[in-house]
């Protein structure tokens, strides 16, 4: 299966501005979007965009980007244009994948492109699933659609479709906004004007329908999750993360492997590791959780976490004397469940060394911090108040660690 994926993502949103480059996890939501579809069997995966902003960010964490024109109506306009640039062949299959999506299943993005490329009679392919809240049936939001036994859309409405009639509770479904396109499909799309019903309904893919491509509609078995149109929408999302790391435990059931990852691995992340590496002998987890450490960088290759931090720990009752720095190695991406990293730019060399697959597995330290900071500070600058509050925020975050993970 050959396929593209092009995530059009604009910056401009009036309920949340900057909307791609808020954060989850310490990462910009259309990187967690274009990490799930790196995880799909796309053989090439593109953001779209006509900010700079966004474009920096996309290349900061490692991700092809096209800037296309701020003219652009819609994120079908912005496809057609990256297939121009890029002289995709008319035969071309490319999904559309919005990038307020960032827990879209991978798996999704492969149905809908497979199911355009067994289909030829489709010019167009996307997914629904049946609504089973009631609120949804009447919620103009939730956007209905029709089709056919052998699964080719008759209609899309806001509207209360089917109409009950003599069944009470007709079966009604859902439509999730992904799309997988024929290239030369975008070619014509672009070149329609809008139709009547597009106008009356405010749906797009009605302007296909009503100039005769066939659209494929096929069922996604599993609730979808939601995608973020409102602060609401992200924090649910961050919450929903925040909450799945303690399910690690259902894929690792012999133990959960935790590394701390700092950049020259001899003060913050040797601390983390210490503190954490106490608290699982502390509670006897020793069969449970695992912790060790690393650097980005490799100029401390080899040697002793610096006095100062030792000499902090030890305070507290921390014994870092036994570990050595040492880099961050390609393995350590799928040994590690979780990888935790002390800094934004310490999570940016991570993100770009780390296969797409493994990029789930990257999160800020003070992800789950109540203390308000995103980073933890070098504590060099800052004497030896700054190793105090490193040890500290480790205190913190290993104790939420061992909630976390440990029922």
């Amino acid at each position: 299966m050959s396929y593209k994926v092009v995530i059009p993502a604009r910056y401009a949103s009036e309920r949340l501005p900057g909307k791609p480059l808020l954060e989850i996890q310490g990462k910009p939501m259309l990187q967690l979007t274009w990490e799930k579809a790196c995880s799909s069997s796309a053989e090439q995966v593109i953001i779209a965009t006509d900010d700079a902003r966004v474009a920096e960010a996309a290349s900061n964490f490692g991700a092809e980007c096209v800037m296309t024109a701020q003219s652009h109506r819609s994120g079908t306009e912005r496809l057609h244009e990256v297939a121009l640039v890029n002289n995709w062949p008319a035969d071309t299959v490319v999904v559309n994948v919005q990038g307020d999506e960032p827990l879209i299943p991978s798996d999704a993005i492969d149905l809908v492109a497979n199911n355009l490329q067994v289909n030829p009679r489709a010019g167009i392919a996307t997914l629904c699933e049946k609504i089973v809240r009631e609120q949804e049936h009447t919620d103009p939001n939730a956007v209905k659609v029709v089709f056919s036994r052998d699964g080719f859309a008759h209609y899309f409405s806001r509207a209360c479709i089917p109409h009950a009639g003599a069944s009470k509770h007709p079966d009604r479904y859902r439509h999730i906004g992904i799309y997988a396109y024929r290239v030369e499909i975008l070619h014509q799309f672009v070149d329609w004007p809008v139709s009547d019903q597009e106008a009356t309904e405010n749906l797009e893919q009605l302007r296909a329908l009503d100039n005769g491509v066939e659209i494929h509609v096929d069922k996604w078995g599993e609730p979808m999750p939601a995608g973020v149109d409102t602060p609401e929408d992200l924090e649910a999302i961050r919450q929903l993360l925040r909450d799945a790391h303690k399910k690690l435990v259902t894929y690792r059931p012999d133990k959960i492997r935790i590394l701390m990852v700092c950049l020259g691995n001899i003060c913050r992340s040797p601390t983390a590791h210490g503190v954490l590496e106490k608290l699982i002998k502390d509670k006897r987890l020793d069969d449970r959780l695992e912790v060790d450490s690393a650097g980005t960088g490799n100029f401390h290759v080899s040697e002793a976490p610096d006095s100062r931090a030792t000499e902090a720990a030890l305070a507290r009752g921390y014994d870092l004397s036994q570990q050595r720095a040492r880099q961050v190695k390609s393995s350590d991406y799928e040994f590690f469940d979780l990888i935790l990293a002390m800094d934004k730019t310490n999570l940016s060399d991570l993100n770009e060394r780390c296969p797409p697959h493994c990029r789930h597995k990257l999160a800020l330290f003070l992800s789950r911090s109540q203390s308000g900071l995103e980073e933890v500070p070098d504590p060099y600058w800052s004497g030896s108040s700054g190793f105090e509050l490193v040890l500290d925020l480790a205190e913190e975050v290993c104790g939420a660690l061992i909630d976390e993970f440990i029922d």
